[in-house]
């Protein structure tokens, strides 16, 4: 009987030391959006000098990282992980920014969506990121 009761403990403890060691965290809601995700980002801005719109198009791989509290890290590219924008994501998905310049949403747990817009001084930058979980 004892030895039926410590493979019960010992089982639990194996679990605990499996729960806590991982970077993931199965009773956070942001855990479904953590792991390796491929991005495309598109951007245009308009040049005053010559009254041109500039525009382009780049893919990359990066991350989705656990932030403070009820924050995300977004790692929009792996080569340059100290680039990264955090976002505050609810429990629906939708993404929020401090200032309020970029919004977005996880529209599934392997599908999100975010834009934005900066510049200044007649060069306004405009653009949008989607990516899919890897």
């Amino acid at each position: 009987m004892m030895n039926k009761k410590s493979n019960i403990v010992f089982s639990i403890l194996i679990l605990l030391v499996f729960i806590i060691g991982c970077k993931k965290n199965p009773f956070d809601y942001r855990t479904k959006y953590i792991g390796d995700w491929d991005f495309s980002y598109s951007w245009s801005r308009w040049s005053p000098a010559d009254s041109a719109t500039l525009s382009g198009i780049t893919y990359t791989q990066g991350s989705i990282e656990y932030g403070d509290g009820s924050e995300i890290k977004v790692i929009r590219d792996s080569s340059t992980p100290a680039d990264y924008i955090n976002f505050t994501v609810d429990r629906e998905g939708n993404l929020s920014y401090g200032t309020g310049a970029f919004v977005g949403k996880f529209e599934t747990k392997k599908k999100v969506y975010y834009s934005g817009s900066g510049g200044g001084l007649g060069s306004p930058l405009n653009y949008k990121v989607s990516g899919t979980k890897k």
